[in-house]
């Protein structure tokens, strides 16, 4: 068999794998209601969905409390005796102000026949304001219920299973801290399966466990989710938390479940029904069934206290200690060595090769910046997506993909030139050799998937050295073998990334396609003709244009694809002006009218540090209500020291209601008798943020330093006001979550105290 035809044969096996990969990684399809009882049906459990995801309801709401009794009422139905817990909750965290709100969790169990711990099995059940929140958290909300209907039409199990809707959870986790804060994390014999959303569809996703996870991996193998402990270490650089994070701090182990696909509408008006994909909530809820399952009949007391790193490979999942993680990076060091050592070849000429690889990676930066640039330029409004992820993003990544490749070809072909196809394999091992010892010191749950590549690339090259000529067919498989763990281990986090980080941070997949493309195409250049490769070259750079051109033809606004529109609402109270205020393009049809006069804009505190760029004056609203701040005593303390006590009201639909300290210094605070932290800082300056303020208000004692403190107090309301002659936004349009104050009003004012 001649190497052309081999080449070939290769290509073939490695796209049938490439093939295998990607659809390994789509959501099962949805079981209608005939599915068995003791099965998950994402029918049944989306036929509950309608009364939670009607509207929005946020923490604190009216529309809030009846999701509440809804679901109190189909816990009864299901046999539970739900119990509920409402009680003042504080979070604070450093950048940012502390967090207060009253919230009401619901709380059930499904006793178990032995109990060796529980399963803590939890999702949120409250809204952003600008959303009905049908995935993010209502789907799984909703899946809980239908996990229920199983677990109680199938045979008990040994483990006590909690149920834990939590309230407030967007607003900084408050429900879930409220229920450590009653004690619910006293059993340390406690495993938590938390179901949350980025998106509206895409498959079920294994994102975290917190904990030593070993005890955990049978649960986290049982179903059909997407699991890569790549994510737990990424995950712990993000700024981002889910109820998951209060658990961890209280240190229980638990396990997240998520998922991320069409992040575009993720906290926006179109988290709805019509939005979501049903396969999707199929995933989650088997998933999520199948590891409750495993961990109700484990033995929760004798979980193992390490951890493993794990992944899937074509829906097979594999795990093994975390401390081997090191070990077989340095093995496959040792191994790459042997391999270069056996082949004669002058680990000189290799390392001068291997830094020329820095430029096709440098290539695919470029691309994926600069095709960002030039969209940002073509379609402004494309900043406000969530994570730069755009209404139809296929189109994109694909001409991105295209472009990044042709760059990697074009290295191949030239490297081609001065090194042998066995050469040319050990220059791109040699990187992966260097990734895998690397992140196995600095990102060890992500070493994997550099590792097996080399470990089973050297140990092919040293067979071929062995029983095969450098020219035989052997040998030419065996410059192909590190593309087999490449394609299976690396095209899932590529496949995984984009939607995750969205075509603004496309740079992350990119040079992972650099990465692993480039243990098949040094393959390619070195078998294909050098005609065909040129047309091949010439039609995958045209191909990358016609994608990116489709990309920005098919990407229009309609209802079922919203454009996104920066728009809010700013009343200062203090000098009677109200403001527009907007972090998009002026010049958009939906917002020029409001931005016709452009002016500068007030020092509004809640929202320094966010992106604003452009205000202008508005009409002044008769319906927003001004914040107010009633002094209910001060005193002058023997220590020098200031005490007031203030009384805060916002009107009755407030979502929010913020106190920042503009000037003096701040000894202690307090809410509604609770303490709050004073390294709770926002914009520079000591801020509070209490969610779903109550009728009666908010009562806040501040101690000072140093004489009274001049303080701000805002008040955030959902919507724009009807009578400041706000543009039509029609159907069409979406108010993003990232751009400040979109959709949003907010009034306020300043008071001495």
């Amino acid at each position: 068999m001649s190497n052309r035809l081999v080449a070939w044969v290769v290509f073939v096996v490695l796209a049938a794998l490439g093939v295998l990969t990607a659809l390994s990684l789509q959501p099962s399809s949805p079981r209608d209601r005939s599915a068995p009882p003791g099965e998950f049906s994402a029918e049944r459990a989306i036929a509950r969905l309608g009364p939670v995801a009607a509207v929005s309801h946020p923490q604190g709401s009216a529309e809030n409390a009846k999701v509440r009794d809804y679901l109190l009422g189909q816990l009864r139905d299901l046999g539970l005796a739900p119990t509920t817990d409402t009680r003042l909750a504080v979070r604070a965290e450093d950048d940012w102000p502390v967090v207060a709100a009253n919230v009401t969790d619901l709380h059930a169990t499904i006793k178990g026949t032995a109990p060796t711990g529980r399963v803590l099995l939890v999702a949120h059940y409250d809204s952003v304001p600008g959303g009905p929140g049908a995935a993010d958290d209502g789907a799984n909300v909703v899946s809980i219920l239908e996990i229920v209907r199983a677990l109680k039409a199938s045979a008990p199990l040994r483990n006590d299973v909690e149920v834990l809707l939590t309230d407030g959870e967007e607003a900084d986790l408050l429900g879930a801290q409220a229920f450590v804060d009653a004690g619910g994390a006293r059993d340390k014999n406690t495993v938590v399966v938390n179901m949350e959303a980025r998106g509206t569809s895409g498959p079920a996703i294994i994102f975290q466990t917190v904990g030593g996870n070993s005890g955990v991996m049978s649960a986290v193998g049982a179903g059909d989710a997407v699991a890569t402990s790549v994510s737990d270490d990424v995950y712990k650089m993000l700024p981002n938390d889910t109820d998951l994070t209060v658990f961890d701090n209280a240190g229980l182990r638990g396990i997240n479940y998520a998922f991320v696909g069409d992040s575009v509408n993720y906290h926006t008006p179109h988290d709805d029904l019509a939005h979501l994909s049903h396969a999707t909530v199929q995933d989650m809820g088997a998933s999520a069934l199948a590891a409750v399952r495993s961990l109700g009949g484990a033995d929760l007391a004798a979980m193992p206290d390490r951890n493993d790193s794990y992944f899937t490979v074509l829906g097979l999942f594999l795990h093994y200690p975390a401390w081997l993680v090191i070990p077989l990076a340095v093995l496959a060091f040792v191994l790459f060595g042997l391999a270069l050592w056996y082949h004669g070849l002058r680990p000189g000429r290799i390392a001068r090769s291997a830094l020329t690889f820095v430029l096709p990676i440098l290539g695919a930066v470029v691309v994926g910046a600069g095709v960002w640039f030039l969209l940002r330029l073509l379609r402004p409004e494309y900043a406000l997506f969530v994570a730069g992820d755009t209404n139809r993003p296929f189109f994109y990544a694909l001409g991105m993909v295209l472009l990044t490749l042709v760059l990697l070809v074009l290295w191949c072909r030239w490297q081609r030139k001065r090194l042998s196809m066995i050469e040319l394999t050990f220059v791109v091992l040699g990187w992966l050799t260097f990734l895998a010892l690397v992140t196995a010191f600095l990102v060890p749950g992500g070493s994997y998937v550099f590792t097996w590549p080399v470990l089973i690339g050297s140990a092919a090259l040293l067979a071929a050295r062995r029983w095969a000529y450098e020219d035989s067919s052997w040998a030419m498989i065996a410059a192909s073998a590190a593309a087999v763990p490449a394609v299976l281990l690396g095209l899932p986090m590529i496949l995984l990334l984009f939607p995750l980080v969205g075509i603004s941070v496309a740079v992350a997949p990119l040079v992972l396609v650099v990465l692993f493309g480039a243990t098949v195409l040094g393959l390619f250049a070195a078998s294909v003709p050098q005609r065909v490769l040129t047309v091949a070259l010439v039609v995958a750079g045209l191909g990358a244009v016609v994608a990116l051109g489709t990309g920005l033809a098919v990407d229009s606004y309609d209802e079922q694809y919203p454009k996104p529109v920066s728009l809010g609402y700013g009343l200062d109270g203090d000098t009677g002006k109200a403001y527009w205020i907007s972090a998009g393009d002026p010049a958009d049809r939906e917002t020029n009218k409001a931005l016709r006069r452009l002016v500068p804009l007030p020092p509004f505190p809640s929202v320094a540090g966010k992106r604003h760029t452009v205000g202008a004056l508005a009409p002044l609203s008769k319906q927003v209500v001004v914040p107010s701040a009633e002094v209910l005593s001060a005193k002058d303390n023997p220590d020098g020291t200031h005490t007031a006590v203030l009384e805060l009201h916002a009107g009755p639909a407030a979502t929010e209601l913020h106190l920042y300290v503009m000037s003096g210094e701040l000894v202690s605070a307090t809410v509604n008798g609770a303490p709050l932290a004073t390294n709770g800082r926002y914009g520079g300056r000591w801020g509070m943020i209490f969610t779903g303020p109550p009728p009666e208000g908010v009562t806040v004692t501040l101690v000072s330093r140093g004489g009274p403190l001049t303080t701000n107090v805002t008040a955030v309301y959902r919507g724009l006001p009807e009578d400041a002659d706000a543009p039509y936004l029609g159907p069409g349009v979406s108010f993003p979550q990232y751009s400040p104050l979109s959709g949003q009003t907010i009034a306020e004012r300043t008071y001495r105290a």
